[in-house]
């Protein structure tokens, strides 16, 4: 919902937004050009007519434009391949300066991806933080970026027009450095004093790499966040840099935080979420695509003075109607076009540099691009997805079953309990709504573990985790091969995290089905020491090769012959389960897999590749006791005598809730056999 008028704008054949530029400056105003008109009243009237639309607006062919929007059209001029040029009317930067505008006034923040080559640095930086350092008194902005190079690409656009503003309009500096710019002069006084003078307005530079909290203590009308998605510690900078925007608990000031499509690095989430929930940041949303501003797919786009719009879209509009009007229909056609063409010949780096550069649609922007096997367009689809709707699993407790002594039952069994928001994460498992344990099916699941052998280390990231998925079935209500449960954690001791996979191993009745990365032995100690062994997948001999000196009894190894092979099944994985995956975690770490490095910190891909492995291992097909009436599925096996005094399986009758086996049965009501005379 747009809380201004939103583009399209269609004009009047009066709208004439940039006067200045399509006039001139009338020479009696033309301090430049004849420094002797300065001070004359002539001169004097333009100029407090001109301040006036920048501070109150202007109004032409019956529309108000903002006097940030025009100050920006009339008197900023850009460096560009074509030389020194002045902005071209495109709705795409009057509608933000209509957003501008009301973030301004109802203190708000602002969440903006976009696509490359939009003119959004140069808008932005001079409809709201050259504006306000220039023309308001008190004014104070901080920009910051998680990249030295993006404060110093804003702030060379920055200085670059600020070199051909108007000797009006110009400011001098007091200071200026890599840490901040600050409005003002000097002079001696009569009586031979330095004096310091003008605004004092600062602009604050802060590069968030390794302190998220630089701005901690000013207080600033706007922050203006370049290229948020590569901020290393997104959220910990938003939660320290939003009372700088507040004057008690009302925030005056703004958040301003860009992102660009292919700019978005593994600590991108911040940015992300704070699109997707932009309520509870109290931020207006705008997307920006690529077909908002293509040249020359807009009306009145011009080069050297000469018409060359492109708009078949848009014949139906009189040609000073449709200016500044983009016809996106046809740049999107232009762009797929493109895609189709780099795809055909095959050059790989140069179509995705420029689906990063050109999105068409917002999951686009926030798309990690790698290189690596994995179909990347089908993971970034899915992750969207995921983003967008809302989560399918939910965060459980497992419990082990105690009798009434409170002590540990044997055989193990667990119970799952949903956790509350205080559980601590390391505590607790992520598992489907859907994905519990499937009552009446035995041999369903499969499970894989990367773990580790270290309690918390300072020197790693890695986290543990195993993956629990159901194996092929031809059950249509259980997808086939989907990711159920989810162990990515490292608590502060490495047995907190062995406990929890046992946990998951026991309530999925992973009997040898628990394939573990044999690097890591402790964790498959744990389980021969917790009498779980009978858990413990065995060394899966399809993945060695013929020369294998391997001898231990569980546990795959990773090495140079089994890992690329599963990769390969990790790749033939995401190709066909991708939209059913709903682990945002495990389509993250897809993204960013480096299938070359031997221990990398994306612990759950390899753990969902060792449970791949499993499943061809695996020899027992998934089946289902339902006839037999067995009311618990994962309990085990109990046995009898028959009447020749072999031990059998007692199977339970439904229909007499008596169990019979052979020539003897037992009672359900007393418990105990009786002879069948």
């Amino acid at each position: 919902m747009s809380f201004w008028n939103a583009a399209p704008y269609i004009k009047s054949k009066n709208f004439r937004p940039f006067p200045v530029v399509d006039n001139g400056i009338p020479k009696y105003a033309d301090s430049r050009q004849n420094p002797k008109v300065k001070g004359t009243l002539d001169w004097q009237k333009y100029w407090e007519e001109q301040l006036y639309y920048i501070h109150n607006g202007y109004e032409t062919g019956g529309m108000w434009i903002p006097g940030r929007y025009y100050y920006y059209g009339n008197f900023r001029t850009f460096n560009t391949v074509l030389g020194p040029i002045s902005p071209q009317m495109v709705d795409l930067h009057l509608e933000l300066a209509y957003i501008i505008e009301y973030i301004k006034a109802n203190g708000k923040n602002f969440v903006g991806p976009k696509g490359r080559r939009l003119g959004l640095s140069e808008a932005g930086q001079t409809m709201i933080v050259d504006y306000g350092w220039r023309f308001i008194p008190g004014y104070n902005a901080g920009v910051a970026a998680g990249q030295q190079l993006y404060i110093d690409d804003f702030m060379q656009k920055w200085s670059d027009s600020n070199a051909m503003t108007v000797p009006e309009f110009k400011i001098k500096t007091l200071l200026d450095n890599d840490e901040q710019t600050i409005a003002g002069y000097k002079f001696i006084d009569a009586e031979g004093n330095k004096i310091e003078d003008g605004t004092k307005n600062i602009i604050y530079k802060r590069t968030m790499f390794n302190n998220p909290h630089l701005f901690k203590g000013l207080y600033l009308n706007d922050i203006i966040a370049e290229e948020m998605g590569e901020f290393e510690h997104a959220k910990e900078f938003y939660s320290a840099s939003i009372d700088c925007l507040r004057f008690g608990s009302v925030q005056k000031g703004s958040l301003f935080a860009y992102g660009t499509g292919g700019s978005m690095g593994k600590n991108s989430d911040a940015f992300e979420d704070m699109w997707h929930n932009h309520e509870s940041y109290n931020a207006v949303r705008f997307f920006m695509p690529r077909t908002k501003f293509y040249f020359p797919f807009y009306g009145g786009a011009s080069e050297d003075g000469n018409i060359k719009e492109v708009v078949p879209n848009l014949m139906d509009l009189k040609p000073w109607e449709r200016i500044g009007i983009p016809d996106e229909v046809a740049a999107s056609e232009f762009i797929k076009a493109e895609r189709k063409r780099l795809l055909e010949i095959g050059d790989m780096e140069k179509y995705y540099d420029f689906c990063k550069n050109t999105p068409l649609d917002i999951s686009e922007v926030f798309k990690k691009t790698v290189s690596n096997s994995f179909n990347i367009e089908k993971l970034n689809a899915q992750g969207y997805k995921v983003e967008s709707e809302l989560k399918k699993y939910g965060k459980w407790k497992l419990e082990w079953k105690k009798n009434d002594r409170g002590e540990i039952k044997f055989p193990r069994e667990v119970i799952a309990k949903p956790a509350d928001d205080t559980e601590l994460n390391e505590d607790c498992v992520l598992i489907l709504h859907d994905g519990h344990p499937t009552p009446g099916y035995r041999s369903l699941f499969v499970g894989g573990a990367d773990s580790y052998d270290q309690d918390k280390s300072k020197t790693s990231k890695s986290l543990g985790s195993m993956v629990v998925r159901r194996k092929a079935n031809p059950n249509p209500q259980m997808l086939n091969r989907q990711v159920v449960c989810l162990v990515r954690t490292r608590p502060r001791r490495k047995e907190m995290f062995y406990e929890t996979c046992a946990k998951v191993s026991v309530y999925y009745g992973l009997y040898a089905s628990t394939l573990i990365d044999y690097a890591k032995p402790g964790i498959i100690q744990y389980y021969k020491d917790a009498g779980l062994e009978s858990y413990l997948a065995m060394r899966p001999k399809k993945f060695e090769s013929a020369t294998t000196t391997q001898q231990h009894d569980y546990g795959v190894s990773l090495n140079t012959y089994s890992r690329p092979i599963m990769v390969s099944l990790l790749q033939s994985y995401f190709e066909d389960y991708c939209d059913s995956l709903w682990f945002d975690i495990i389509l993250d770490e897809a993204k960013i897999y480096d299938e070359f490095t031997k221990d990398s910190d994306n612990d759950s891909i390899d753990a969902l590749g060792i449970s791949l492995m499993q499943e061809i291992s695996d020899d027992v097909i998934p089946f289902n006791q339902d006839d037999k009436s067995i009311a618990d599925a994962y309990a085990y096996p109990e046995f009898t005598e028959d009447a020749e005094g072999n031990i059998v399986p007692y199977i339970k009758d439904s229909k007499s809730e008596t169990v019979y086996e052979g020539d003897m049965k037992m009672s359900n009501e007393e418990n105990q056999f009786v002879d069948e005379d």
